[in-house]
């Protein structure tokens, strides 16, 4: 609710009546803990949240019912502790594949990997032929974050040279 044009009260709905409340909640937050980081903050906001709507995030109830409470009151993230295994020299053109070895994180997990600032898969294999010549490198990167919104990135660099097998293992 909301006061309208006429002094009157009025029910409303929308991000923009939404977004002061979540930026007072995510100063309070601050202001209770300032050593919290933006991200952390965030995070308690949507752990701490009352789902409404169907379960997890959605268009209509986005991640639910702000809750301060239960936000001060969130657990610690379970950070999922990841690597890379797959090869660091390859052939140039070469379809390779790397698999994310994880343990840790709140289930369901997400995964992203990347190279350079291009996504390149969102699963836990990742099948990706590199487009650097001979003599050459990329970074490949991993992402993996956990229906608590904890995340932990790596990275590995892959040189590219015609002397390599294909794809060792």
């Amino acid at each position: 609710m909301t006061t309208c044009l006429d002094d009157s009260l009025c029910a409303v709905s929308a991000t923009s009546y939404a977004a002061p409340h979540v930026a007072a909640a995510a100063a309070l937050l601050r202001s209770y803990n300032s050593s919290w980081s933006a991200p952390e903050i965030r995070r308690r906001l949507w752990v701490g949240a009352h789902d409404l709507g169907s379960t997890g995030y959605d268009i209509y109830f986005g991640h639910g019912r702000l809750d301060i409470a239960g936000a001060l009151s969130a657990a610690a993230p379970s950070v999922p502790s990841i690597s890379i295994d797959g090869p660091t020299d390859v052939k140039p053109s070469a379809s390779c594949v790397w698999f994310a070895s994880v343990s840790g994180g709140a289930a369901p997990l997400t995964y992203e990997w990347g190279v350079g600032s291009m996504l390149v898969g969102n699963q836990q294999e990742l099948t990706y032929a590199n487009s650097v010549s001979h003599g050459g490198s990329f970074l490949l990167r991993l992402t993996v974050t956990g229906a608590d919104f904890a995340q932990s990135t790596t990275s590995v660099t892959v040189s590219v040279s015609s002397g390599a097998m294909i794809c060792p293992i």
